[in-house]
């Protein structure tokens, strides 16, 4: 697993090249293989302040969570990952409007039915819901617990998760084969 601690700041040109800021450029995550043995906390583990991380193409086999970010962290995006036996696919914190992590267009292989996702679900008072889009959820009988006590449909009745699906657990050698395509393993 992958455990970040962004707490010092440096004012850079990285960003544009050109204007001197804090804003940095993202920093990437991709094509990995990680096991989370002896039952992780977390794939990614963005802590304290960890921001702008762009986490895709990895293949997550074990741990109670695939993404953390919390303590002040931000716009750190994961998408087009397979998180295989986890308890869930996210636990984010609330952002700033406009800093919003991101999940989607992940497959989210859960050891349990309860929601793939964990936040704060007051965000919507705030405009500071994290992005979660066009997930592949696979629960054991093809359902899934409430979300901030909505169910599927409400959420997507209300604009979030949209393009998300549930469904039965896929076969483990379904699993192995999204695993191996995605890190271009054949």
């Amino acid at each position: 697993p992958f455990n970040s601690w962004d707490r010092q700041p440096f004012i850079t040109k990285v960003k544009d090249g050109v204007t001197p800021q804090l804003e940095k450029a993202f920093d990437e995550i991709r094509n990995n293989f990680i096991m989370g043995n002896y039952y992780s906390q977390e794939g990614i583990d963005n802590d304290d302040g960890s921001s702008y991380y762009n986490t895709h193409h990895n293949f997550f086999v074990y741990a109670r969570a695939g993404m953390k970010n919390d303590f002040g962290g931000h716009d750190n995006y994961h998408h087009s990952n397979v998180y295989a036996y986890h308890s869930r696919g996210a636990g984010i914190n609330g952002a700033l409007r406009t800093h919003q992590d991101r999940f989607y267009l992940n497959k989210v292989i859960l050891t349990n039915s309860n929601g793939y996702i964990k936040y704060d679900c007051k965000c919507n008072t705030t405009s500071s819901c994290p992005d979660l889009h066009a997930n592949e959820i696979y629960t054991y009988d093809g359902t899934m617990l409430d979300i901030c006590g909505q169910d599927l449909k409400e959420r997507q009745n209300l604009g979030y998760d949209i393009g998300t699906t549930v469904s039965k657990w896929p076969s483990d050698e379904q699993i192995i084969y999204w695993g191996r395509s995605l890190l271009g393993l054949f």
